[in-house]
């Protein structure tokens, strides 16, 4: 056959999966609408209760702690969706869950309000409460019988009540939807379940215990008794500083602590200048006075008044006062200024210079010898300083007593001022933390009777709704939904088990997998069954154009193959399958007739399957004798050849003999075949099935030909392969494959038009 060039995916690919797999579509496109209708329309009904809350600016957003101030109130710096996300938070906590559960009731959470029927309830209504009572009668008996059993040991009780507290708890937090609105202050909330006044009344129960929560969270538990006590205590503390700091003032006397500080100071420094020019004093008078003792001792009594040898030296004498009275100025600087002081190294220096002049000037004089009055001056300054000096020391004395009475008065005066400062520092302190705590105390006040008044930041925007009309189920989106997965499903289903089938479906998939040509198609028709009803419709078929491979010249072209091409005639082919009832028998009795009346050579069926003889019932032919006969003693008997009422056609059925051939058989089937060709043009083996390993398969390695016979949509591809291999194996040489029961699934009027 020539093989036409096809695309692999086509639309015709498309519809023949889907009318190959239409039960399963339809089965599955059905189950799907029937459930989901019986759901929606018998289901539980649903209702959902709204609210809604905002989350207003209100005292909230300010914190009066006094763990985290001392009684300063503090502004939160958040955002306003942080504000919301937190009291989002708060809604789902597992306590209000739990107060909601104990205070509605864990069965109403658990299973929701009864359902009962009402005398003006619609049919559709009835109906829906009969089929729910149906439907949980089994649950509800085997329950209660496990409650009972449980029961009867009473230490479970406390357990088993937990267990559905705790499943009631997470079906309530799994049913409370939360939502908080993008960007505002709205958070939404809303309750499912199978009654509306329950559902509202959940809702209720479960706001009033979230706005109790709200309050507890964001009041400070104990702050007004904490800054009532704190107040208490700092108004003694203000009390006694002040009582101390007033006996304080009066016990010193202190009107004004820094004037008195100031005259003081003056008093001190006035004394400290007088005392400093009295030392002065006294050291200048002092040194005088030693000096004035050291010049006595140079100085003689009396001096040498005239000379008459020498003349007159003015300037000597003037020198040796002027250094002496450098000499004294001396000893007075030394008495205010330092060793190293510009004044005395300068005085030293003029004294060096006059004794310098002095000695230059020495010359022989005439003295006159009289008294000193010179030494006498000194003498009499000497007495004076000495007395000068006596009194200097006296005041020097007294001046320092006062000093010291004026520092110790200034110390006290200090420590006075630091004591009074101190007290008036924890005055202003105290008097602030006073006023603080007071303040703190008001706002905590306040606070308490918000709490007790239970007014807080939140208001109730939508009150908890009365749901007029359940929310699920939606019987138009269920449908929708229904048929959408049904349609869908269905198709997934249909290339989900064509993806799984590895069945041969048309020729291609034989050329691909196997690798064969594909001689021929059989198209499937009800011919396929034994006895008598098979024999009539093998009568029919013969009259019917079923050999075809989309070609009406397909027996010809076999023919010209058999004959003039890889084959030449006479030869003997055998048709084998790879398992039993592919139709073997069917497909080899159709090409012995079409061959015996289209060719008008001699063609001979051999039924060579014994376990399942067939061809003697389809050609109204005898069981024996047969082939089991033709070689009984080792020599073929041609006698056993029977003629059927098709004109050159011959059949040797499958005898009475033993199910399986013997070794001496297949010998004698091998000797027979050189005479048979000279009898015959065509001989078709009709042998058993590969899978069956019978040792009639033996014939297939004598004779010229193999033609593989698979069933569309049931022979499998690794099934065939194996039995190529196996056909391979025993030398046989295969010629293609025959296609049988080749269903066209798609309408002819469909096809047409693809």
């Amino acid at each position: 056959m020539s093989q036409q060039n096809q695309p692999e995916v086509s639309m015709r690919d498309f519809y023949n999966v889907l009318f190959r797999n239409k039960r399963k579509i339809l089965v599955f496109f059905f189950s799907v609408m029937i459930v989901v209708t019986l759901g929606t329309f018998f289901g539980s009904e649903v209702y959902m209760s709204e609210a809604e809350l905002l989350v207003r600016l209100g005292r909230e957003s300010v914190v009066l702690d006094p763990t985290a101030a001392t009684g300063q109130v503090v502004n939160i710096l958040q955002h306003r969706e942080d504000e919301v996300n937190s009291e989002s938070e708060i809604l789902k906590s597992r306590e209000l869950a739990e107060k909601v559960v104990d205070s509605a009731g864990i069965e109403l959470i658990l299973e929701g309000a009864a359902d009962t029927l009402n005398p003006g309830d619609s049919l559709l209504r009835v109906a829906r409460y009969w089929v729910r009572y149906a439907v949980k009668l089994p649950f509800t008996t085997i329950s209660t019988m496990i409650s009972n059993l449980i029961t009867s040991n009473d230490d479970t009780l406390p357990t088993v009540h937990l267990k559905k507290r705790e499943l009631a708890i997470e079906t309530l937090q799994k049913t409370l939807k939360i939502e908080p609105a993008k960007r505002s202050n709205v958070i939404s909330i809303s309750y499912e379940t199978n009654d509306p006044k329950l559902a509202q009344d959940v809702l209720n129960r479960f706001i009033g215990f979230y706005l109790d929560k709200h309050i507890y969270a964001h009041r400070t538990s104990g702050s007004y008794e904490f800054f009532n006590q704190q107040k208490e205590g700092l108004q003694a503390s203000l009390a006694n500083t002040e009582e101390e700091l007033k006996n304080l003032k009066n016990r010193t006397g202190a009107a004004s602590i820094p004037e008195q500080r100031r005259i003081l100071l003056e008093q001190i420094g006035g004394i400290q200048r007088e005392l400093g020019e009295i030392e002065s004093a006294v050291a200048a008078s002092s040194t005088k006075a030693e000096v004035l003792k050291s010049s006595l001792i140079n100085l003689p009594t009396t001096l040498q008044k005239e000379e008459t040898t020498g003349f007159a030296n003015s300037a000597a004498d003037e020198m040796r006062k002027r250094i002496g009275a450098l000499q004294l100025k001396e000893q007075e600087l030394l008495s205010t200024f330092t060793e190293n002081s510009i004044l005395v190294q300068e005085n030293r220096r003029e004294i060096l210079e006059a004794q310098a002049l002095l000695r230059k000037a020495g010359e022989q004089r005439q003295v006159t010898q009289a008294i000193n009055e010179t030494h006498q001056k000194i003498q009499y300054d000497l007495l004076t300083e000495e007395g000068n000096l006596s009194s200097l020391k006296a005041k020097a004395e007294v001046l320092k007593s006062e000093l010291t009475s004026a520092q110790s008065e200034l110390n006290s005066l200090n420590d006075t001022e630091m004591r009074l400062a101190q007290l008036e520092r924890d005055l202003e302190t105290q008097r602030s933390n006073y006023r603080k705590y007071s303040d703190s105390l008001e706002q905590a006040r306040i606070d308490q009777a918000l709490e007790l008044e239970k007014i807080s930041n939140i208001s109730i925007v939508q009150p908890s709704s009365y749901p007029g009309k359940p929310t699920r189920p939606k019987k138009l989106l269920n449908l929708a939904i229904g048929l959408f997965m049904g349609i869908f499903g269905a198709l997934g289903l249909a290339f989900f088990f064509e993806y799984q089938d590895h069945s041969f479906k048309k020729p291609e998939d034989v050329d691909n997998r196997l690798n064969l040509p594909v001689l021929a198609t059989l198209p499937v028709a009800d011919l396929h069954r034994r006895g008598a009803e098979h024999a009539e419709n093998e009568k029919k078929a013969c009259e019917m154009p079923l050999w075809t491979n989309g070609n009406g010249n397909a027996c010809l072209e076999l023919l010209h193959l058999l004959t003039g091409g890889t084959l030449a005639a006479p030869c003997a082919i055998a048709l084998v399958s790879c398992r039993s009832g592919e139709g073997v028998s069917t497909a080899a009795g159709l090409l012995a007739r079409q061959i015996a009346q289209q060719s008008g050579g001699r063609v001979l069926v051999v039924d060579a399957n014994s376990r399942r003889p067939i061809q003697h019932v389809s050609f109204a032919a005898r069981l024996s004798p047969g082939l089991a006969d033709f070689t009984m003693n080792g020599r073929p008997s041609l006698s056993c050849i029977q003629s059927t009422a098709i004109a050159n056609l011959d059949i040797l059925s499958a005898g009475n003999g033993k199910p399986e051939l013997s070794a001496n058989a297949l010998n004698s089937i091998a000797a027979a075949l050189p005479a048979l060709k000279r009898e015959y043009n065509l001989i078709i083996f009709d042998l058993p099935a590969v899978q069956e390993h019978s040792p009639a398969m033996q014939i297939a390695g004598l004779i010229d030909g193999v033609i593989l016979v698979v069933e569309a949509e049931k022979t499998r591809w690794e099934v065939a392969s194996k039995a190529k291999d196996d056909l391979l194996q025993s030398n046989s040489k295969l010629l293609g494959v025959i296609l049988n029961k080749r269903q066209f699934h798609i309408p002819e009027w469909l096809y047409k038009t693809l």
